[in-house]
């Protein structure tokens, strides 16, 4: 039963970044009875997850009832989605972030919490990019840690290399059914 939750709040999290991301993911789910946020169709197969965690403060939206529905998501505002959903433990003050472009940033302390709890990761030169867009193969990075998601088995999308430094994410991601890739046995790992 414990599994089931799980799986079912990974999968409202995953279409609720989706539709920011640009991720398809095979949900198909109806739409919510009481929206949250006025510039999200009431027929799109995402509304339910998303009015959901609007509802329970996970997606805060741009304010006046505005989601951003459609709009690309940064990897500033994964970090406090993340963050709002997982609640990991808040850094002290001895705690040094390897990132050298997060101070001051609007979302410093839920990247820091992340970071410290191994979730999200920087470029390897010291950033973490927080206003860069979020790709495809950094989204299933990011949730592979945070559910701590296991590959059943490799991924047959004929787009990702055997040895690429996402492979397992994406593998993780497509063998657990939170992602069907893009059509056309794609995943397009570097789109949005």
């Amino acid at each position: 039963m414990e599994e089931f939750i799980m799986k079912h709040k990974l999968l409202k999290t995953t279409t609720a970044f989706s539709i920011m991301g640009s991720m398809f993911f095979g949900a198909s789910l109806s739409s919510a009875e009481t929206p949250v946020f006025k510039d999200v169709p009431a027929n799109h197969w995402s509304t339910e997850a998303i009015n959901d965690l609007g509802s329970k403060q996970i997606f805060l939206g741009y304010g006046n009832g505005i989601f951003g529905f459609g709009d690309n998501v940064t990897r500033g505002q994964v970090a406090r989605m993340l963050y709002n959903f997982l609640k990991p433990a808040d850094v002290d003050g001895s705690f040094r972030s390897s990132f050298s472009d997060i101070r001051g940033h609007m979302f410093e302390k839920e990247i820091k919490a992340l970071e410290k709890a191994g979730i999200m990761n920087g470029y390897g030169n010291g950033t973490f990019g927080a206003e860069n867009i979020l790709t495809r193969e950094q989204l299933a990075s990011v949730l592979t840690k945070a559910f701590k998601l296991k590959p059943k088995s490799m991924t047959t999308f004929d787009d990702v290399e055997k040895n690429y430094w996402a492979t397992d994410s994406i593998s993780a991601v497509q063998s657990n059914g939170i992602s069907i890739g893009m059509g056309n046995n794609t995943f397009e790992p570097k789109h949005l």
